[in-house]
């Protein structure tokens, strides 16, 4: 299962490790890389299932916390995907990446400036984190606020001015506004 899952073999993994986990229902590595499988080839209830499963033998591990917060926000559940996300960050305190995938949630569930709002303050944080302003440029931009946009993808290139991705969204960002 592991050797199909490491060559994107989703569906051999998926067999595999399905058997491997029932015969084996106590071990965590192969749960987790079934869940795995299941978000990879968009089986978010499956994944939520063995996730929930998981958090019943291992409450207190934030790692399974996210991937199931991850897991219900893919699915469209994403009220529980908030209260879980929350959780594991009761349990990782300061995480920027979960505190960015809260915010990202929240905008998924309708709290459009609430996660806004998340996203600008992580990004400009004492050290900015490049992944929340990449999603706080998408979504400004998707939401027409474009000067907003310009703002963080100027940002983003004088942080790292080499990375031809960054300077695109500057570029589509500069286009939007009709500069």
């Amino acid at each position: 299962g592991i050797a199909n899952y490491s060559m994107n073999n989703f569906e051999s993994a998926r067999s595999h490790l399905e058997a491997y986990v029932q015969a084996s229902p106590n071990e965590l590595a192969p749960q987790r890389i079934l869940a795995t499988v299941y978000m990879r080839t968009g089986e978010f209830r499956n994944a939520v299932n063995i996730l929930k499963n998981m958090l019943a033998i291992w409450p207190d591990d934030p790692q399974l916390l996210n991937m199931l917060a991850q897991a219900y926000d893919k699915a469209g559940d994403h009220q529980l995907s908030i209260l879980t996300f929350e959780k594991a960050l009761n349990q990782s305190k300061d995480n920027p990446r979960l505190q960015e995938q809260l915010a990202i949630s929240k905008m998924n569930a309708g709290f459009l400036e609430q996660g806004l709002s998340e996203l600008n303050n992580l990004f400009f944080a004492d050290e900015p984190n490049t992944s929340s302003g990449l999603a706080l440029a998408v979504t400004l931009l998707n939401q027409q606020k474009y000067n907003e946009a310009i703002k963080i993808t100027r940002e983003l290139v004088e942080q790292n001015p080499g990375d031809i991705a960054k300077q695109n969204l500057l570029a589509i960002s500069l286009v939007s506004l009709g500069e």
